[in-house]
């Protein structure tokens, strides 16, 4: 079973995987049907005249021999904005997560909420883990390392007027980077293609195989945060909490149903995929029970 919630982030990765893979095609397929033809170096002319078809020409007037450094600039500019958007859109899922939680459960503390307890609870996967009662030690350590890794290497993204990488995240390389790089190298289906944990230059700065491997990475992790919390709240209770309420009000204002099998294949369907959840005898006769 899974939750719609990481259904949604898994397809913002896809989404942001295709916006970096369009940018490189076009990009690519500019430089066969042009730049392969001109002398960049020493062609001096203004891209409006190159290109005066150009509807928007206009506003990228640069020498011809400067395209090549503009286009690394802007490359530069919509990797990092990506990797900054891949870890952001990971808060979103835990908190979105939390929230499918607490309908589920409505005595757990929303994750705003201020908690008793003397736990770490500055950053928002301690506050996730806090507020859902679930120990970060069920989690294998190296995706909380990871997790790390990823937050500190956006923060210094975010921050690049400061000349070298902070404490914490030099403290995670050297500490953990080896243990990293070889749990990842097992786990990913092609192993690491761009990020070597153990490396403080790698940490300064983002290319297209880094991406890919943190967009693959943040999936493994989030698979896994979603089965800790499917398990703590129970697929039963997500059953009677959620998926059954969603599906009857999808049929408010249809036709009363007449063929129960029928409408428990529908059901089953419905069940399998928006949650992945398989249900049993006894969901069946709650869903018979219910339209009864």
């Amino acid at each position: 079973m899974k939750s719609k919630e990481l259904k949604t982030y898994h397809k913002t990765l896809s989404e942001l995987n295709n916006s970096f893979t369009h940018y490189n095609f076009i990009w690519e397929q500019f430089r066969i049907d042009y730049l392969e033809k001109i002398d960049l170096s020493h062609d001096t002319r203004m891209t409006t005249e190159v290109f005066e078809k150009n509807k928007v020409v206009e506003t990228h007037k640069i020498s011809m021999n400067k395209l090549e450094d503009e286009h690394l600039k802007t490359k530069s500019t919509l990797y990092e904005g990506i990797f900054v958007l891949i870890f952001t859109y990971f808060e979103n899922y835990l908190k979105s997560l939390m929230k499918f939680a607490i309908q589920v459960d409505s005595n757990l503390l929303s994750i705003d909420s201020p908690i008793t307890e003397d736990k770490p609870d500055k950053i928002l996967i301690d506050k996730f883990f806090n507020r859902i009662d679930i120990s970060k030690s069920e989690l294998e350590n190296e995706l909380i390392e990871t997790l790390d890794y990823l937050r500190l290497k956006r923060n210094r993204l975010i921050h690049k007027n400061a000349e070298s990488i902070s404490r914490s995240l030099r403290t995670l390389i050297n500490g953990s980077g080896n243990n990293l790089n070889q749990y990842w190298n097992e786990r990913l289906p092609k192993s690491l293609q761009g990020i070597n944990f153990s490396s403080s230059e790698n940490a300064n700065f983002i290319n297209w195989n880094i991406l890919i491997d943190t967009i693959n990475s943040m999936k493994g992790i989030t698979f896994d945060i979603d089965e800790l919390v499917i398990n703590k709240l129970s697929k039963r209770k997500i059953f009677n909490q959620i998926v059954l309420p969603e599906y009857l009000s999808m049929l408010k204002g249809r036709a009363k149903v007449t063929n129960i099998e029928k409408l428990i294949g529908s059901f089953e369907r419905f069940s399998k995929t928006e949650y992945g959840l398989a249900i049993d005898d006894e969901m069946r006769n709650d869903i018979k029970s219910s339209v009864a």
